[in-house]
């Protein structure tokens, strides 16, 4: 009798970088013997550690850092809006 493997589901994530970037990712993935597929993955930071970044604060904290954000990047926030 065969047994099944099950197949982990997967999505397509599609990013586009400069060409002399996505060269050099090339190049460190070929350095390490590793598709570039594989290299990527390996070299994301994990869930888990990036959530450790995170911190928890009440919503009136987050209103006021909210507004600050706003006001520190109003001029980029106007410029993006005309685009």
């Amino acid at each position: 009798m065969k047994s099944k493997h099950h197949k982990q589901e997967t999505i397509r994530l599609t990013i586009d970088f400069p060409i002399d970037q996505h060269t050099y990712i090339k190049m460190l993935a070929a350095k390490e013997g590793i598709s570039l597929r594989q290299f990527v993955i390996e070299h994301l930071p994990s869930l888990e550690s990036s959530t450790k970044k995170h911190k928890d604060i009440e919503k009136d904290e987050f209103d006021q850092l909210l507004k600050e954000l706003l006001v520190e990047k109003a001029n980029v926030l106007k410029r993006l809006a005309k685009k």
